[in-house]
């Protein structure tokens, strides 16, 4: 505590870290050598020392507006330094209303694979763009000793709305801007453009090797909204609660190309995501119906042809190389026998939704891994006992 404000004690917080990291990850010979028919291996070695001192300060300037400072310096020996401040303030006129606003730089260290001396080699499948064939290749992934850190710029404005105890809705908005982004791009990205990096066997022509590795990409931007809100009543049946969350990107820009709504980028990035929800409770039981929706977006890493030749249904126009919106229900379940013990039974997917066909991102799985989930429906059961 530092003094007073009209609103309070002034707070600060001050502190210190060191760390020492190391990383080896050593294969056996015979996985070195290929002795193994089909295996890959992954082989690490690296370390580093790093140390931070850092600082907040709060400043409730009136009780209604408070404003924090905050400042952080860190220094690693293998990449160098950052630091990183961050302004927010928060002002509330009335007992169920809050404004926040935020500003701030960030950073983020490579990670030991990133940066040392890592090497990875494994087998996957790509589709050749001179004879739209899927085949599969040797995939070589090398560390970059001379990746730089991640540097990131953000500012956020949220506002807060609680008319009453059994109400919550909350919107912000964001813009962030990042540079030197840690990222590989996919075989199949690096297929698609060509060069020194796809080698072919000179005899036929056909792909045998791929070469990716982790790189600083340029700078990336992107802005959009989220939405949440929670409401909940009383029945005679029960207690029942309503939950919603929404996710939508305005914009995400890679070295200045859109690609949001689309999976041209590092990632593929859906507009929009959500989560809707309704909890019942009435002890000693209770239950969740949810709905998780991923919007479709477009493909963009194989060419238009591909979808008529491999899939006849994008024949008709009507999806064109649109992948479609994915939704699943799942539903969840629990009876408290008493203060000590819990039975909750759950049924993820239900409906039993598999993913979208997108030859796209893997064509070996023909979907994309990154954000869908293959299993289809799952059961779980469990049982809760505390020792008291």
């Amino acid at each position: 505590e530092m003094g007073k404000l009209p609103g309070g004690p002034i707070g600060l917080a001050l502190g210190v870290e060191f760390r020492n990291e190391k990383l080896q990850d050593r294969p056996a010979e015979i996985a070195r050598g290929g002795g193994i028919l089909g295996q890959g291996i992954t082989a690490t070695d690296g370390k580093r020392d790093s140390y931070a001192a850092y600082g907040e300060l709060s400043l409730p300037v009136t009780s209604m507006i408070e404003g924090s400072l905050a400042a952080r310096y860190d220094h690693y020996s293998d990449y160098g330094s950052s630091t990183t401040p961050k302004v927010g303030v928060k002002f509330k006129p009335t007992g169920n209303l809050l404004l926040r606003a935020n500003w701030g730089k960030g950073f983020r260290a490579p990670t030991l694979p990133e940066i040392s001396p890592s090497v990875a080699t494994f087998f996957t499948s790509v589709t050749d763009p001179l004879n739209n064939q899927v085949t599969q290749i040797s995939g070589v992934f090398a560390g970059n000793p001379n990746l730089e850190a991640e540097k990131s710029e953000s500012a956020t404005f949220g506002v807060v709305f609680e008319p009453t105890k059994d109400m919550n809705f909350g919107v912000n908005a964001y813009a962030l801007k990042w540079k030197n982004i840690v990222a590989a791009p996919s075989f199949q990205t690096i297929v698609n453009a060509g060069g020194p990096n796809v080698i072919r066997d000179p005899s036929t022509n056909a792909i045998v090797t791929v070469l990716s590795g982790y790189t600083n990409l340029n700078e990336t931007k992107t802005n959009g909204f989220d939405f949440d809100a929670k409401v909940s009543f009383n029945t005679g049946f029960g207690r029942f609660t309503t939950r919603t969350s929404v996710v939508y990107i305005d914009s995400f820009k890679e070295n200045g190309v859109e690609t949001v709504g689309t999976n041209g980028g590092t990632n593929t990035m859906p507009r929009v995501r959500g989560n809707l929800a309704l909890d019942w409770d009435k002890q000693p039981f209770g239950a969740t119906l949810s709905m998780n929706y991923i919007h479709g977006y477009y493909q963009t890493l194989l060419p238009g042809s591909y979808f008529v030749e491999q899939d006849p249904q994008f024949q008709n126009g009507v999806y064109g190389e649109r992948i479609p919106s994915y939704k699943t229900f799942s539903l969840y379940g629990k009876y408290q026998l008493n203060k000590n013990l819990k039975i909750t039974a759950s049924v993820l997917n239900f409906t039993n939704e598999k993913p979208p066909f997108d030859p796209g991102f893997s064509g070996t799985f023909l979907y994309d891994f990154s954000i869908y989930d293959v299993r289809g429906r799952q059961y779980r059961l469990d049982l809760e006992y505390k020792i008291k």
